[in-house]
C-alpha cells in the first residue's frame, strides 16, 4: 500500500514548502511536491513516517492555539512570523522536528527533473551513466545486426 499524506497534512506541507522555497519557478504543484515527500517518507520505517505525520501535525494545529487558525489557513505574513518560530525556536527538539521537515521539502523539490532542467543542471553520474547506456545500445544494435546479417 502507498504511503500518502492526510489533506491537512499536505496542506501543512504545502505551507513548510512555500515558506522554505518562496515561489520558485516551477512551481510546488507542478512538481507535486506532497507526492514526491510520501514517496521519501514511504522509504522510511513506520515509526520514522509516524514521528514525521505527528510533526506536521503539531505544525499544523499549534497554530490553532498559539494564532487562532491552522498553519494553512493563517495569512502568508502571519504564516511566516509562525513557521519562523518553528525554524528558528530556542527548544532544540522543536527545531531539529521542524528542520527535518524542511529538509524533505527542499530534497523533493531540488530532485524533481523540471526543477534540475530549470536550472541547467544535469548530474554528472546521470549523465554518464545515460552516455554508458547509450553506447552500450549502440554496440547492441551492432552485434544484432551483424548476427542477423549472417
Amino acid at each position: 500500500m502507498a504511503f500518502a499524506f492526510r489533506s491537512s497534512e499536505a496542506r501543512a506541507l504545502q505551507a513548510i514548502g512555500d515558506w522554505v522555497l518562496g515561489s520558485p519557478a516551477p512551481t510546488l504543484e507542478a512538481v507535486g511536491l506532497v507526492e514526491r515527500v510520501a514517496r521519501l517518507c514511504e522509504a522510511s520505517p513506520p515509526d520514522v513516517r509516524l514521528a514525521y505525520r505527528l510533526v506536521l501535525w503539531l505544525v499544523e494545529w499549534t497554530a490553532l492555539v498559539t494564532r487562532g487558525r491552522r498553519c494553512s489557513m493563517l495569512s502568508p505574513a502571519r504564516r511566516a512570523a509562525y513557521l519562523s518560530r518553528w525554524a528558528h525556536s530556542r527548544a532544540y527538539l522543536r527545531r531539529v522536528a521542524f528542520k527535518v521537515l524542511a529538509v524533505n521539502v527542499q530534497l523533493a523539490y531540488y530532485a524533481a527533473p523540471e526543477v534540475r532542467a530549470a536550472f541547467g543542471f544535469s548530474p554528472p553520474a546521470l549523465v554518464a551513466l545515460k552516455t554508458k547506456i547509450a553506447m552500450l545500445d549502440d554496440q547492441l544494435k551492432g552485434q544484432l545486426q551483424a548476427y542477423l546479417e549472417r
